[in-house]
């Protein structure tokens, strides 16, 4: 399959899975765009792991101001969304 100048995103990329597929697809030629919420060491990690193919995000993925704004974002420097992963966790609120 051929990837080069797509644009990923991936939601939770700062670690485990998520980590493992924005490096991956950055090795097959995506500029890619992985979010974070908590864990900026991982996400600084990614960052300097994949170089210039890559930008970081901070997301609350339950805020849908955020969203927009990762939207926004991608709209804006690359102009269109190739593919999208949605792999970001969720946290246990109280009901």
């Amino acid at each position: 399959m051929n990837l080069k100048d797509k644009v990923a995103v991936i939601t939770g990329g700062s670690s485990g899975i998520g980590k493992a597929i924005s490096i991956a697809l950055a090795k097959e030629g995506c500029s890619v765009v992985f979010t974070y919420n908590a864990n900026e060491g991982g996400a600084n990690e990614v960052l300097a792991q994949i170089g210039k193919n890559a930008s970081k995000f901070k997301v609350d993925m339950g805020n849908e101001k955020e969203i927009e704004t990762l939207f926004d974002f991608i709209k804006k420097k690359f102009g269109k969304l190739d593919i999208l992963v949605n792999n970001a966790g969720i946290k246990n609120r109280p009901r």
